[in-house]
């Protein structure tokens, strides 16, 4: 219970003080976060949480630590796609009324814009491989909370509104425009990723990896678990540290 707790208060705590960051144009700056220090932060919290499962290990905590994770992935990609690198954060439902039905929601016109135009090799990449590969780690987790998502018309249930929400919260919130190639390139990606782990049976392989302690010792284990948690909490005493030097 006690370790839990700790758990818990580092997630929620790290979570927080990221997002008070992230939303905020002038404490980005402040702080300088980046997606590198981003994925980073997040990676340490997925290894925290991975950890206490190796040491409490039931289908209960299983299931909690696949609700973390889906938190943590859900934290990075908002993040990232709403709010790093992205002016200020502004509310605007006029935004929606300039969906356009030619620019924004023609198949396939920006994907074949990139390919065919002279544009640089890794705004190909960001924007075709990017999109394609996004919403996978969402897929995959919940592969391993339900077995029901192995069908791939329950993850349509999942994906398709979440890659449109996200379109639409860019416009929304003003960091972006609404692109239906990207909804497409992250459907197909998700769909893509299913079939392949289905075709070679590793759905149940991977599975069992979160239920595997590997035969560590159980100081092994404590010692990973506490040194999971250094990168989260020194994070959080750098920020409030740069944060009230800096205001």
């Amino acid at each position: 219970m006690k370790l839990k707790v700790i758990k818990n208060i580092i997630l929620s705590l790290t979570l927080i003080v990221y997002l008070y960051i992230a939303l905020s144009l002038k404490n980005r700056m402040y702080y300088d976060i980046a997606e590198i220090r981003s994925i980073v932060i997040m990676l340490s919290l997925s290894l925290m949480v991975f950890a206490y499962g190796l040491i409490e290990k039931s289908d209960k905590e299983f299931k909690n630590n696949i609700n973390c994770y889906i938190l943590i992935y859900f934290v990075l990609l908002f993040s990232i796609t709403m709010c790093i690198n992205r002016s200020n954060i502004k509310i605007s439902f006029e935004n929606l009324k300039n969906i356009n039905i030619y620019n924004n929601l023609r198949p396939f016109r920006s994907i074949h814009r990139f390919i065919t135009h002279n544009v640089s090799t890794k705004t190909k990449v960001l924007n075709i491989i990017g999109n394609s590969v996004m919403l996978v780690p969402l897929s995959f987790l919940l592969i391993l909370k339900n077995d029901k998502y192995k069908k791939i018309i329950n993850q349509i249930k999942i994906i398709l509104p979440v890659t449109i929400f996200i379109e639409l919260l860019q416009v929304l919130i003003s960091v972006g425009s609404f692109d239906i190639d990207d909804i497409i390139l992250n459907f197909i990606g998700c769909i893509v990723f299913v079939i392949f782990i289905r075709m070679f049976n590793m759905v149940d392989k991977i599975k069992r990896l979160f239920y595997k302690d590997f035969k560590l010792n159980i100081y092994f284990k404590y010692t990973l678990f506490y040194i999971s948690i250094i990168i989260p909490i020194l994070f959080i005493i750098d920020a409030v540290i740069t944060l009230t030097i800096k205001r």
